[in-house]
């Protein structure tokens, strides 16, 4: 990342239309840790996007210390009066604290909730009005908290919401996880599917069976999810694996994410290859009732992952998102096989389910942009178009020099008079949510040789009583090189070997019957042409 520095607990998220990607991380500021903010413009490729708003700085620092488990996320619902706010949580020294950016990562606005319960591993979700649930697990004691915003977050509401009762408090061993232990933290999203279970929020969350002890062999740890059909007002808790096998089965590092159709997604750590409850394998159930209940969890990875004998072992949490099709994050330590946790990686599954299609309203981004590359200075009705982009109703085009006259805007396919200048041309796809991405074209001037070859024609040519103008001339020639076959009105021209033939009811062989009206101009004419 720009200015280095940085430590550990990555998040990402992005922008309604996709034209921007946003990740936070912690970062080394002295001999402590501080939230670090971070904006892509180039779909990820670089992370300098803020130095383009403020050259020299690309990235924001939220905190100067005492800073951990930050987490990020974006209103991205089309109906929110909220959409591309940036939310970000973490804590210091265990109060939660809460961050706000209504442009795009720019500025942030903080708030701390000193007078609430401590708390640790919080998360963040959005439901279609805006409103914003923060979601945490209190710290040293046994709940799991919500704090409710309806304006945005300019204001949260006074207090907290008890989601539900926990039997262990922050963290306990287990055998998988005898030295970092598992970590009690939150997961939530909310449903914007318009479907059944619309507006439903959903919480998840690592917890044991019964109260927690010193001794890891009797601890056991299984998920939990919540969800609630008013607003966050009241809860209703399931267990969504089965629980026959508790004494010989640990589950946890859960993440929760929300489909596009309404399904509930949920991954997990699962300890049932193994014996001794020491190694893990990744599991993924889901539910299409609004969590009531779930399906058979299904194992995603192949090779168990043997306990990983270091102080993080596991690490503190694992990661889920659905875009299009799901997709987890989680650390697997297989390449070793044996353990000794010397050879760590990070794996990542997805398609779980490649029939879902991505009903996000926002239109896509265009894809490309069609047209001559080169033009001639007032070269006349130059023909550019995207092909159809998903969700989109129009266009809008744009030209860096605002002189330029565009016909058509509002199509897919639009016309441009009056370029004098190496130009840039912008499209956006259009909707009642907004605009998707934008795409570019360069546009350059042609060689003087090849723009002035109306210079060199004496007069209109005259072939089979048929009469092609210095205009239509003029327009086929400098089309040739972007695009070597072209139209211009009722002709058609292109260049075959040492040959050009123009159609329009009749043919031309020989191209000394059209360089003769060139006459001077024609080597060069040709040269420009080849290239």
């Amino acid at each position: 990342m720009p200015l280095g520095g940085t430590c550990c607990d990555p998040t990402v998220d992005y922008s309604a239309n996709g034209e921007f990607a946003y990740t936070a991380t912690l970062g080394n500021c002295g001999n402590s840790l501080c939230v670090w903010f971070y904006r892509s413009d180039d779909n990820g490729v670089t992370w300098t996007g803020l130095n383009n708003v403020t050259p020299g700085d690309p990235r924001r620092e939220l905190t100067t210390s005492g800073s951990d488990k930050e987490y990020i996320h974006v209103d991205k619902h089309c109906g929110s009066p909220h959409v591309d706010n940036i939310y970000m949580t973490w804590h210091d020294n265990n109060i939660m604290q809460f961050a706000r950016s209504t442009d795009k990562g720019n500025t942030w606005s903080k708030t701390s909730f000193s007078a609430d319960p401590l708390g640790i591993g919080s998360d963040i979700t959005t439901d279609h009005n805006g409103n914003v649930y923060y979601v945490w697990p209190e710290f040293n004691s046994r709940s799991i908290r919500l704090k409710k915003s309806t304006d945005g977050v300019a204001t949260f509401a006074s207090g907290t919401t008890t989601i539900a009762s926990t039997q262990g408090s922050y963290e306990f061993p287990v055998p998988a996880m005898d030295k970092r232990k598992v970590f009690i933290y939150a997961s939530v999203d909310a449903d914007l599917s318009g479907g059944a279970y619309h507006g439903s929020i959903y919480a998840s969350w690592t917890d044991s069976y019964a109260p927690t002890g010193a001794n890891p062999i009797n601890n056991h740890s299984r998920i939990q999810v919540a969800y609630s059909r008013n607003q966050g007002a009241t809860w209703s808790t399931v267990t969504p694996h089965s629980t026959a096998d508790q004494s010989t089965v640990d589950r946890f590092h859960q993440w929760l994410a929300v489909g596009q159709d309404g399904t509930v997604h949920l991954v997990f750590y699962d300890t049932r290859e193994s014996a001794s409850r020491t190694g893990v394998d990744l599991y993924y159930t889901s539910s299409t009732d609004g969590a009531q209940t779930f399906s058979a969890p299904q194992r995603l990875t192949t090779v168990t992952s043997a306990k990983i004998n270091d102080s993080f072992e596991y690490g503190d949490y694992n990661g889920l998102d659905h875009v299009v099709r799901q997709s987890s994050i989680f650390t697997d330590n297989r390449v070793e096989g044996g353990g000794g946790g010397d050879d760590i990686d990070v794996y990542s599954t997805t398609d779980i389910n490649p029939s879902t299609v991505n009903v996000n309203p926002f239109p896509r981004k265009p894809s490309s942009i069609a047209g001559p590359t080169l033009i001639c200075p007032n070269q006349i009705n130059l023909n550019y178009s995207v092909p159809t982009t998903t969700n989109a109703s129009s266009y809008d085009w744009s030209v860096s020099d605002n002189s330029v006259t565009v016909t058509g805007n509002g199509n897919s396919s639009v016309f441009l008079n009056g370029i004098t200048s190496k130009d840039t041309i912008t499209v956006w796809a259009q909707n009642t949510c907004g605009n998707s991405a934008p795409t570019s074209f360069i546009v350059d001037l042609a060689p003087a040789s090849v723009c002035n070859v109306s210079d060199c024609i004496k007069e209109n040519l005259n072939i089979n009583s048929d009469t092609i103008s210095i205009a239509d001339i003029f327009d086929v020639i400098n089309s040739i090189e972007s695009d070597a076959t072209i139209s211009a009105g009722n002709f058609k021209a292109f260049r075959a070997g040492n040959e050009i033939e123009l159609n329009n009811g009749f043919t031309v062989e020989q191209s000394s019957v059209f360089l003769a009206e060139i006459e001077s101009c024609a080597a060069s004419l040709l040269e420009e042409i080849k290239k």
